[in-house]
């Protein structure tokens, strides 16, 4: 999600989760990489997203410009849910599932890491890791979620969550460790100069 401060929109770097059709939007597949490119509000972006062939890694970089020509404020907001078992497993036993699964916040890395616990002493317990990699000489936020509920509120969806619904820069609630729905999301907040443009990988 992007968010902007001085507005209170948000619109999302790809089509879904919030679909607006004002977002002018261009995909573009690639053997190697699918790249999206959105323009909205003199704010252009560009998002590559690549996974590696040989490891367990995805990258999504993302460009962001500021073709207005004033200051702008914005916020960097990422959103994914956690499963760290089989696919047939957690659609079975969802609830099941996330209950073995535990977070924390590495702030040296602006990572959010989580374990899911073995539940028998022969099963290897399994690891997953967050990052959003600033640009030189930007400070993180250290803003973090990892309970769903709080990211879309009661009763919320992905397409209208409730953090998105503070006008001001969405503030995260900075808390780790085992929740009833775990999820993955950092914020960065941004200011763009006319012209300028900045780069992010998560």
């Amino acid at each position: 999600y992007l968010h902007d401060a001085e507005s209170g929109e948000s619109r999302s770097l790809t089509s879904q989760p919030i679909e607006d059709g004002s977002v002018q939007r261009n995909v573009a597949f690639l053997p190697h990489k699918v790249e999206f490119h959105a323009f909205s509000r003199q704010i252009d972006s560009h998002m590559e997203v690549c996974v590696s062939p040989v490891d367990d890694v995805e990258v999504r970089r993302i460009q962001l410009i500021n073709r207005s020509d004033r200051r702008r404020r914005l916020t960097l907001l990422s959103y994914g849910e956690v499963v760290l078992s089989a696919q047939s497993g957690d659609r079975r036993h969802p609830a099941f599932n996330k209950l073995f699964i535990e977070s924390e916040f590495n702030p040296t890395l602006n990572a959010l890491l989580f374990r899911r616990r073995p539940r028998s002493s022969d099963e290897a317990p399994i690891f997953f890791g967050y990052s959003l990699v600033l640009p030189i000489g930007q400070s993180a936020d250290g803003n973090f979620e990892s309970d769903r509920r709080q990211f879309l509120g009661r009763g919320g969806s992905i397409a209208a969550p409730l953090i998105l619904q503070q006008e001001a820069a969405p503030h995260l609630s900075n808390r780790s460790g085992a929740t009833l729905d775990p999820i993955f999301s950092l914020a960065q907040s941004v200011e763009m100069e006319p012209g300028a443009t900045l780069e992010y990988a998560l």
